[in-house]
């Protein structure tokens, strides 16, 4: 025997009502997608997918899902907001650096301000700043008396 809240029959195959049937067919027709009902109301997602048929209410179009969240948004929009450029967000949160000039786009955060590397310096002049040398003669440098003993210039 069946409980008392299963009395009722509401389709035609037998089937007893859901216990929240009518709050799911509320949500339906104010155009919710199955998962978003599933997650306010603590349903299965086949439940609702079936109420949906049983009623003749057409699926929700896929431009009413929503985007997924990532799961360090706060703390990349925290960084947007203070500056930091999509790299240096990228390497401090681990997120893809496409993700974060979307969310950069989409929130109207400006271009980055702060650096967060050094300009890059050259060590090394480049050939036009070479200074030039006065020719060295070379045997007399290595005949230089003064430099070391006698007889060690043959």
């Amino acid at each position: 025997m069946r409980s008392s809240r299963f009395q009722h029959v509401a389709s035609w195959s037998g089937r007893p009502a859901h216990p929240k049937e009518a709050e799911i067919r509320a949500l339906l027709v104010e155009g919710l997608t199955n998962t978003a009902i599933r997650r306010r109301l603590f349903v299965g997602e086949r439940t609702v997918a079936r109420i949906r048929a049983a009623a003749g209410i057409p699926p929700t179009p896929r431009s009413a899902y929503a985007v997924p969240r990532h799961p360090q948004e706060r703390n990349i929009r925290r960084l947007l907001d203070e500056g930091y450029s999509n790299a240096a967000i990228g390497r401090r949160t681990g997120a893809d650096v496409a993700a974060i000039a979307r969310m950069r786009t989409e929130g109207g955060f400006g271009k980055s301000t702060i650096r967060t590397q050094a300009p890059y310096v050259h060590l090394l002049p480049s050939r036009s700043s070479r200074i030039p040398r006065a020719p060295v003669d070379r045997r007399a440098a290595r005949c230089d008396a003064s430099a070391h003993p006698a007889s060690a210039c043959g």
